[in-house]
């Protein structure tokens, strides 16, 4: 066994020279990988932090780099519109890359989010509506005036009074 992760590590190596890239799967037998560009907290933090209007631009750039990296492309080779397994996402980089997402999302997602979800584009629209906070409840509307005079009739009625006495008034 400790023959065969000398031998990746060698071919890693090539690979890395050769490609200028490195699979997702390989680069962990790669002790000098480096880590996920960012953590949970941090691209969370971002994404709250971003106006509405450009959340779906975020998450859509969030899902592309992770996309890439694990296909070992850069992200702007990553096409939104075309499904994840026709570009070579399978089963098991299905589930590392769900994983990833649920750490960046800070939230445990399902399985199968990659086969429901199976574009770029359709994910970045799944998870922007997640992270989207529940709507205000609308306040009450304030009760009718009509209301109002009701609940308080002695009070008009001796608010009437009143004007009607200064209105007599000879001074």
């Amino acid at each position: 066994a400790e023959r065969l992760v000398v031998e990746l590590k060698e071919k890693l190596a090539v690979l890395a020279r050769a490609a200028g890239r490195v699979p997702s799967l390989m680069r962990a037998l790669d002790a000098g990988a480096a880590a996920p560009a960012a953590g949970p907290s941090e691209f969370l933090a971002r994404f709250t932090a971003t106006p509405a209007s450009l959340q779906r631009e975020v998450m859509t750039l969030q899902l592309r780099t992770r996309v890439a990296a694990a296909l070992g492309v850069a992200p702007p080779a990553v096409d939104v519109a075309r499904p994840l397994m026709e570009m070579g996402i399978d089963s098991l980089v299905a589930i590392e890359l769900r994983n990833q997402l649920s750490a960046d999302v800070g939230r445990p997602l399902p399985a199968t989010l990659l086969f429901n979800y199976t574009t770029v584009d359709a994910l970045a629209a799944h998870l922007v509506e997640l992270l989207a906070p529940a709507p205000a409840a609308e306040p009450a509307p304030p009760p009718p005036l009509t209301a109002a005079i009701t609940a308080a009739p002695s009070a008009l009625e001796a608010l009437l009074s009143e004007v009607e006495a200064l209105s007599q008034d000879p001074s």
